[in-house]
Parts: structure tokens; sequence; C-alpha cells
């Protein structure tokens, strides 16, 4: 394959290196594309193009968190052909769909490998980024500081799974950090957040979310 299909450390600098957060990008892009070829298929037998041009967009984006730019410029290309031809689909969209579909899932395989050599390289109490207060207790850190990259890993896997158009995945990292925050003003972010989900309005969602991350990352 081209350089460029499956960079992990491209992924990896997106999340400051962080293999947790990593590892369940790649695990939630897998999940969410389990029998990606018959709902493509269908979509392109009922001629769905809004479908299919909200498909490549959200997978432009997942991809290049993944750290797969070849697979992120196919779909880049194939949103924008999409947009720019009303009417039935044409042979050659077709052909492209075909093609990115069969890229995403050898990137599936490419994944499921990157994370069965994590785990065989770092055996079975893999050493990540994030530490519980357990964990902490016994290497002698700081419980305090250990819950708060826990909590930053949250919310950025919140912000990631909104920003790849991932309702279930964002709904369950929703639900963890409403239970974990207590301040008031984070809590009524959190409010918002759900509020736009139900509306899939993801975009704004996001950006109600970026200022609490990069605040988090400057105090971590």
């Amino acid at each position: 394959m081209a350089s460029g299909f499956f960079v992990p450390e491209d992924g990896l600098a997106l999340v400051l290196a962080n293999q947790a957060i990593y590892q369940n990008l790649l695990r939630s892009f897998i999940d969410h594309h389990q029998n990606l070829a018959d709902r493509i298929d269908h979509l392109i037998e009922h001629n769905d193009r809004p479908e299919l041009i909200r498909f490549c967009h959200t997978t432009k984006s997942t991809t290049g968190h993944m750290g797969s730019s070849v697979v992120q410029q196919q779909a880049m290309a194939c949103e924008l052909q999409l947009k720019s031809t009303p009417g039935p689909l044409t042979a050659a969209e077709k052909a492209d769909l075909a093609s990115l579909v069969q890229n995403m899932l050898h990137l599936m395989d490419l994944a499921e490998a990157y994370l069965a050599s994590q785990s065989l390289t770092s055996g079975p109490s893999p050493a990540t980024p994030v530490q519980t207060a357990s964990s902490a207790g016994q290497t002698g850190a700081d419980p305090a500081a250990a819950g708060q990259t826990d909590a930053a890993s949250i919310w950025q896997l919140l912000r990631n799974s909104l920003d790849g158009h991932d309702p279930k995945n964002s709904r369950k990292y929703l639900s963890q950090l409403q239970e974990q925050t207590e301040q008031e003003s984070d809590q009524e972010i959190l409010r918002q957040v759900q509020k736009l989900l139900g509306q899939y309005q993801y975009a704004q969602a996001c950006q109600l979310l970026d200022p609490i991350i990069a605040k988090r990352k400057r105090d971590s």
C-alpha cells in the first residue's frame, strides 16, 4: 500500500501520544463498521446520495484521526464527487465507493493487527498514560492527578466520538462524564452537548467541548 495508508504515529500525535485514547479510537472504528459492505450496498441500491455523502464525510474525519491520510483523501474525493453530481448514482461513483469500502476493510484489518501487537508488547497489565486512582496509589503517584488524567481522556474520547458521528459511544462517554463531573459549569456544558447530540448537531457539540479539553491539556 502507498505511504500514509496507515501510520499509527500520525494518529497518536492527534491525541498527544495517549495510547489508551488511540486504541479506543481504533476499536470504535472497527466496531462501528461491522457489516460495512452490506450497508453501503444497500445505500447504493436505494440511490441514497445524501446518506452516502454523510458516510464519506464521517469517514474523512475518522480515518484522519486513525492516521490514514490515503483513505481520508479518498473519502474526501468521493464526498466532493457525490455532492457535485445530483440524480442517480453513476457507474464511476459506484466504483469509487466500492474502492473506498475495500480500503476501509483493509484499514480495519490493519487496526486489528496493531491492537493485537500492542497487547502482545504490553502484556497482561499494559502501562498506559491513563492511570486509575488505585494503580496510582500502588506506584506512589498522586491519585488526584491520576483521576484528572483519566477524566481528561474521557472528555477527549467524547469529542472524538462526536467528531466521528458515533452516537452510541458518544452517549456512553457522556454518561460517564455526567457521573464523574462535579463542577456545575462543566455539567451545564454536558447538558448542552446531550441536547445537541439528540439533534445530531455533532459539530456544535464539538465546539462546546474544545475549550474544556484545551484547558485540561494545559493543566495536565
